[in-house]
Parts: structure tokens; sequence; C-alpha cells
């Protein structure tokens, strides 16, 4: 885990002497692992290969018995075993645009990206569980299991205050697929509501009203798809990362031949493959420092990067220097 500060359910268990409870819940590893923080009793995210919870061995060396049960219950056949009809008359949606958008992804095993979606078939083709996340059932299934940790941890049943991280990710995936405007993402977030609502009546029951405390966030939103965007005569693009890094490399190849300097290009950070300049006996810090430069002056030269930033020179500044709003910042890590 690359978590290096404190989170809020940390200072929690220091504050209380690790007595409070602390769990992370989410169908992704990090939504559930970094929400929960370095000192989480546990952390349970889905397993899309199994179609079952699981955790790390930095929490458990095995599963407990109460999560072990409600794999048993085997609630992903269950939601996937039906189809996907919007919840209320298509014609109800008006948050978002017609259903049969060229914006949007489309299935395997459909030729349009429309509803209804029969899950019991498509599954077949996109995987037996790992479709579940690609669907509102995905929250589902985050809900149910946060249920089932307060009964199985016993979670706000004394007077020390316990933490329950719950972060529904099947909202980002299909944003991320279909597009904010697509009936798929309005009828998630329909979906996601009565799942809320299940959940704090649950919490109500269990824990006791006003006995808990709810608060609701999210890491970010889904960007307009940039294609739209284009379409609709407002500037936007597409930042093909794969595509620079190979132009890169065969620029730098003019002045280091043989040698592949870029190793990776990813979350605006390039990544230089340092085996390069260590392994040679005949390199130098000037050769690094040159391929630094060079790598610099290309990046600006490229459409969709405003500015770009040495490793060196984040080291020196402050976080709130850096950044431009708009366009993509580069950072080159050496």
């Amino acid at each position: 885990m690359r978590l290096l500060s404190t989170t809020i359910t940390d200072e929690l268990k220091q504050a209380t002497q690790k007595q409070a409870k602390v769990i992370g819940v989410s169908v992704k590893d990090r939504g559930a692992v970094l929400p929960s923080g370095h000192m989480a009793d546990g952390a349970y995210w889905y397993d899309s290969k199994t179609g079952s919870m699981m955790t790390s061995t930095f929490y458990k060396q095995q599963l407990p018995e109460w999560v072990v049960k409600f794999n048993v219950r085997k609630l992903p056949d269950t939601y996937l075993n039906q189809e996907w009809n919007t919840l209320l008359p298509i014609n109800q949606y008006t948050e978002s645009g017609p259903d049969d958008s060229p914006y949007e992804g489309k299935w395997v095993g459909k030729t349009t990206p429309t509803f209804p979606y029969n899950l019991t078939e498509l599954r077949k083709k996109m995987g037996m569980y790992g479709l579940l996340t690609m669907t509102p059932w995905g929250n589902n299934l985050v809900a149910d299991f946060a249920k089932a940790t307060v009964l199985g941890e016993g979670m706000g049943k004394d007077a020390i205050t316990d933490f329950l991280t719950v972060s529904f990710s099947s909202t980002d995936i299909i944003g991320h697929a279909m597009g904010p405007n697509s009936v798929e993402v309005e009828d998630t977030y329909l979906r996601l509501d009565k799942s809320l609502e299940d959940l704090f009546n649950f919490l109500d029951k269990e824990v006791g009203k006003g006995a808990y405390t709810v608060f609701l966030t999210a890491d970010h939103a889904v960007s307009e798809v940039p294609q739209y965007l284009k379409d609709n005569h407002i500037p936007a693009g597409y930042f093909d990362y794969a595509v620079v890094k190979n132009k890169l490399n065969e620029h730098l190849q003019k002045y280091f031949p043989g040698k592949t300097i870029v190793e990776e290009f990813t979350g605006e950070q390039i990544f230089i493959n340092h085996q390069v300049f260590d392994g040679d006996p005949k390199a130098s810090g000037i050769d690094l420092f040159v391929a630094t430069e060079l790598i610099s002056k290309f990046l600006l030269n490229t459409e969709g990067v405003a500015q770009v930033f040495h490793a060196t020179t984040l080291r020196q500044a402050n976080s709130d220097e850096v950044g431009m709003r708009g366009k993509s910042s580069s950072r080159v890590s050496s």
C-alpha cells in the first residue's frame, strides 16, 4: 500500500488506543483499503473471478467465519441471473440523453448500448462474475456486505466509536463506460438511492436512530465524453499515452541509439528506465540530465501538454504551485 499519510480512521484508532473497530468495504481493493487506513481491522473487496468477497494477509490470515457465510450465499449469482431494465418507465429519465447514443460503450454480446440488458446471457460472454461491477447490483452487493459487516463484527454496540467505510464503485465503472449523460448512469443512481435507504433503515434498527453519523463524499465525478464535446464545438480531445510514449522513445533514439529511455508513461507521469544509465559505465549524470531535458522539450511541443515539471522541481515546490487547469501537466520522474 502506497498511502504514506495517516487517515481519519488511523487517527481514530490511535485516539481510542485501538479500541475502535475500523473496516473498509468496496468492490475495488483500493476503495476498501485506502479509506480504512493502515490500522484497519479489516478491508474487504470483490473477487471478480470467484464472485466472493476477499481480503489480504495484511489484515487476516484467513477470512472470518461471517465472511465465509456471506460468500456461501452466492449473491452475485442471484443479481446476475436477471434482466437489467430501467427502474422507472424510460420516458421519466429526464436527466439523461437518448438511450441509444454513439458516445456510450457497447457490451460484448450487444449491438447497441440500450436497455434491456439480459445479464443471464451477457455474463457468459463478459465474465461470469466480473460483469457484476458494471451493473447497479455491484452497489447492492457492497450494501449487503456492509450490513453483514455490522452484524458480524458487532459494530456500534459499545461506547467506543467504530468506523465503517463503504465505497460504492459501480457508479464509477458504469460512468466511465457509458458517460454521464447515459440512461444507465441515471438508473444506477436511482437504484443506489434505494440501496442507501435500505442501509440506513438497517442501521436505524441495528445501531439505533441518532446513534450513528453518516457522511457522504466522492472521489471524483465522470467527465463528458470528449467526442461528444468535440461534436458540439467544445474544445476537447483524447491524449493517447501509448502513442506519445512510442514517439518519445523514437525521438530519444537519435541521441541514445539502441536504448529505451522511457519505461512508462501513465497518470501524467514519465518514468525513466534508470538501468540504461546505471548499467552503462560510459553514462554519467549529465546523460540523465540531457535525457530529462530532451523529454521535457518534446512534451512541451506535444498537443495536450501545458507544462512539464522535473522530479527535482516537484521536490522543491509546494503542491499548490503544480498543475494547470484545463490541460495535462506531465511530470518527469528521475
